[in-house]
């Protein structure tokens, strides 16, 4: 079972890709009277013309979580125009540690995914108030900035999304690092299929693309609820499947006590391993802005 806190724009997109694509059985749990009872509901009756006969659960009865293999965590205030991720910060600190608190006492031994934002202060919460280990707890980040760097390029470069391939990482927020030397259009490096001067205008969209979806709709749910579900697979399907999350570091790219997105293999337990990167001098300074932002929110919480 997948269980979903917080059945808003987020969760209940999140819902319908699991549902969609017959994954697992789902649990929509959020605090508003009667909001995951009337999603479950509704998504109950999608799925009787798609043949599928997976349970949908919705409550606001944090003991249902018991038996969930996989908890997906978006509850928490959403960005606002003109906000940024870390704007957030003590918003939905307190939120997403009530939320652990009932991960703890229902379903200790669930892998979890945190998508609140500033996602990677936000994971870096969970992981301290929960008390696991670092491969059960972590966050969506680069999943989803990779189909925004993706999207950006294809436009750009005018060839098919099917044909690109991208990697980004750091911050999930303006610390963002895409990495153009490792990401490709069929095979060919970047640097060899376009100029520096395009590359530089993807590199700055892709980063601003979140803060101008919020600006022009509000809010920004199918994007991420694809890049869950993403994750989700890998996991429940033991793909061991290369991608970026915001992971608890000890050591790696030279830094602890942080959670930041870097590249990482996940299957049936979770992360399987953090791979390690050469970056380089130029790379590194964007890497360390992103550090140095979630090393300022590190302090900010007091955990």
């Amino acid at each position: 079972m997948i269980s979903i806190i917080g059945a808003g724009n987020v969760g209940s997109t999140a819902a319908l890709q699991i549902i969609s694509h017959n994954l697992d059985d789902v649990t929509l749990i959020d605090v508003v009277e009667g909001k995951g009872e009337g999603e479950a509901m509704d998504f109950s009756q999608m799925a009787c013309e798609m043949n599928i006969d997976r349970k949908i659960t919705g409550t606001n009865d944090f003991s249902k979580l018991e038996g969930s293999d996989i908890i997906i965590v978006p509850a928490g205030m959403g960005r606002k125009p003109g906000e940024t991720r870390m704007d957030l910060l003590h918003k939905n600190m307190e939120i997403v540690q009530s939320v652990g608190e009932n991960i703890k006492k229902y379903s200790p031994d669930a892998i979890v995914i945190m998508i609140t934002n500033p996602l990677d202060a936000m994971t870096y919460v969970m992981y301290k108030t929960l008390g696991i280990e670092r491969e059960r707890v972590f966050g969506m980040s680069g999943a989803l900035d990779n189909l925004r760097f993706k999207n950006v390029l294809a436009n750009k470069l005018g060839v098919s999304r099917r044909s690109i391939t991208t990697l980004v990482i750091g911050e999930h927020g303006e610390g963002m690092l895409p990495l153009i030397k490792y990401s490709t259009v069929n095979g060919i490096p970047l640097n060899e299929f376009t100029t520096k001067e395009i590359l530089e205008e993807c590199y700055n969209e892709t980063i601003g693309a979140a803060a101008k979806i919020i600006k022009l709709k509000g809010a920004t749910f199918y994007a991420p609820s694809m890049a869950i579900y993403r994750m989700l697979e890998a996991i429940k399907l033991n793909k061991n499947i290369v991608m970026p999350s915001s992971t608890f570091l000890q050591g790696e790219y030279n830094q602890e006590g942080l959670c930041i997105g870097v590249p990482t293999i996940l299957g049936k337990n979770g992360i399987k391993k953090i791979i390690e990167l050469e970056l380089s001098e130029n790379e590194l300074k964007q890497f360390n802005i992103g550090v140095q932002n979630l090393k300022n929110a590190v302090k900010e919480t007091k955990l």
